[in-house]
């Protein structure tokens, strides 16, 4: 009889309802989120030191302006962002397993899009991009910046920027910004509005290599993108955007360098 009972099936309207996700507050979540940051900045550094003291070693006549040139090289560049993205991501993952009563996927709301709202999201990055490009051609400025355009030149192998630049840079910063820092904050006095602000906020200043006009379309995009995690309750739709619009600007840059190599003189 006892066997039976156990073996019996409540039906779901009867079994007891999982307990709603507990998030970091907005203490936890900026001590932690710092953590994050200097830990994924040190790794960078890391990167840089190594790779320049490669350099130095197979060329001792470097001078100082000329390893500070290699800030923009894309190599660097690729192998910073890969390292950094893969400790970020992990010491992230760390700090929400910590918390024991939900998964990754639930804390950060990995959640399914729909085909309707990829279709859309692509309408609404297309018409972002749209609206950059004109603000950029009115004050007389280049989508591809300097630092995009040397980064593409010194890359050595372009797959690894683009795939640094499309995957794992937005996979960090989407997971980190959109992800724990955003729905950390959304439970404090901050609300919907002042975290979307304020994450938008802290991705411009990640930014501030592509000078005033860069970091104000980049703080621009970070609120639609926030407002895409708000109401899409998805951190991938705004991951979508994020990687879209990287792919953009790369396959501008990458453009821009065909064009600037048909323009040379011939022989």
């Amino acid at each position: 009889m006892s066997e039976q009972a156990e073996n019996i099936q409540l039906p779901p309207e009867l079994e007891s309802p999982k307990p709603p996700v507990r998030f970091w507050g907005f203490w936890a979540t900026a001590g932690f989120g710092l953590v994050i940051f200097i830990t994924h900045s040190m790794v960078q550094l890391l990167v840089a030191l190594g790779f320049l003291a490669v350099r130095l070693i197979s060329d001792s006549s470097l001078g100082l302006t000329q390893l500070l040139k290699m800030a923009t090289n894309g190599l660097l560049l690729s192998m910073a962002v890969f390292a950094s993205a893969v400790v970020g991501l992990g010491l992230t993952i760390i700090f929400i397993k910590v918390r024991k009563n939900a998964t990754v996927a639930e804390y950060l709301g990995l959640s399914r899009v729909s085909k309707k709202t990829i279709l859309l999201l692509v309408g609404v990055t297309i018409a972002l991009l749209a609206l950059s490009e004109g603000v950029t051609r009115i004050v007389g400025k280049s989508s591809s910046t300097q630092f995009d355009i040397n980064a593409y030149r010194t890359s050595v192998w372009p797959a690894l920027l683009w795939v640094a630049a499309v995957v794992f840079a937005p996979a960090f910063e989407e997971t980190f910004f959109r992800g724990f820092l955003f729905v950390g904050f959304l439970q404090s006095r901050l609300g919907a509005v002042g975290t979307i602000f304020l994450t938008a906020l802290l991705w411009a200043a990640l930014h501030i290599q592509y000078g005033y006009l860069g970091v104000t379309t980049v703080f621009g995009l970070g609120i639609a993108l926030g407002i895409v995690r708000l109401k899409t309750g998805s951190l991938l739709a705004p991951l979508f955007m994020h990687s879209l619009w990287n792919l953009a600007a790369m396959t501008g840059t990458a453009l821009y360098e065909v064009n600037a190599l048909r323009s040379l003189p011939q022989g």
